[in-house]
């Protein structure tokens, strides 16, 4: 049962792996807010992946990046039960959701010297293709 799993996976993963401190605090909230409350009853070898997607139904109020770090916890979750010999493979696909990608905004080189020059912060605008030319 992921249920019986979870406090092992913390103990044996997460602690033996240093991982940060909120870190250890995502996964622990993860566990215990998310994946136990939906699949704790369920023998490891038993979760399949239509209960993978009833998880991200569940989940559909929430944005795409905190449910892709549920889906990817279990899935650690679950290769690590295969590397500790508590079940043969991993019984289920997990397929994360598609996120959007950001605009990352880049500043034009006469842009990034005005501001490391003077110090202020300000926004700057497009920069014209003879501002960003090497």
């Amino acid at each position: 049962m992921l249920r019986a799993f979870a406090p092992r996976f913390l103990d044996g993963y997460v602690n033996a792996n240093r991982l940060k401190p909120r870190g250890i605090a995502a996964k622990k909230t993860v566990l215990n807010v998310h994946l136990v409350p939906h699949l704790g009853d369920k023998a490891l070898d038993q979760i399949a992946t239509e209960d993978v997607q009833r998880l991200k139904s569940a989940l559909e109020h929430r944005a795409a990046k905190p449910v892709n770090n549920i889906l990817t916890a279990l899935s650690v979750l679950l290769r690590t039960a295969v590397e500790w010999d508590v079940i043969a493979r991993v019984p289920c696909a997990i397929k994360l959701l598609q996120t959007s990608k950001s605009n990352a905004s880049f500043y034009c080189r006469s842009a990034s010297a005005r501001r490391l020059s003077d110090g202020r912060q300000f926004c700057f605008t497009q920069c014209r293709s003879a501002d960003t030319a090497p």
